[in-house]
């Protein structure tokens, strides 16, 4: 009686496969091979993609272009004789057009595409926007953001809707884009900016 159980509990503890190998040593190696299998993952290559400047054989810019929602139409001129034209961040060629698609001012539902613009406003940079959907309404202002901070306002009134969100003038104008100032800084009279500090 006392030998049954002595094999019976020997059976469970020490179970063997039909082969007479032991199955716990099988699991084991099945659980090593699962752990040291570690399928690869794959990295979409597109995500990765670096936008650069188109240029010509010559090595000179090429316009328009397209960066996201903003599309640098002209980079105008710069004027390094006035020092309110630029600061130790920013230079604001006159001239300088970009197009950029955000919400509609009219439509609560809608985007359009305003043209933003560097004018001459005698003692200093004029900002100016003008929507596709809006083309008789003309909004301009001292700074890039001012202007814009108008559009977005406008915008949520036609929302119904408030918003205290801060904005970055030089952003939306495209300013603030490295490509953009790389852009910036290869044009005539970048070095006469006694103020701008370079930044390639």
């Amino acid at each position: 009686m006392d030998m049954d159980v002595a094999q019976g509990g020997s059976e469970k503890d020490d179970q063997m496969d039909e082969d007479g190998d032991d199955m716990d040593e099988e699991d084991d190696e099945e659980d090593e091979a699962s752990v040291v299998y570690v399928p690869p993952k794959r990295v979409r290559a597109s995500r990765k993609r670096r936008l650069s400047i188109p240029r010509d054989e010559n090595g000179v810019v090429q316009l328009p272009f397209q960066i996201a929602s903003l599309t640098i139409l002209s980079l105008g001129k710069i004027d390094y004789e006035r020092p309110l034209f630029h600061n130790e961040r920013y230079i604001w060629p006159i001239g300088y057009t970009a197009e950029k698609t955000f919400m509609s001012m009219l439509n609560p539902v809608n985007q359009t595409v305003y043209t933003c613009r560097v004018e001459d406003g005698q003692d200093g940079p004029l900002f100016t926007l003008q929507a596709a959907d809006a083309p008789d309404i003309e909004l301009s202002a001292k700074t890039a953001t001012g202007v814009w901070a108008l559009v977005i306002k406008k915008a949520n009134e036609a929302r119904k809707k408030e918003s205290s969100n801060a904005i970055s003038g030089p952003e939306y104008y495209g300013f603030a884009h490295p490509l953009v100032c790389e852009m910036i800084e290869e044009m005539d009279g970048v070095d006469q900016c006694t103020r701008y500090v370079r930044r390639t």
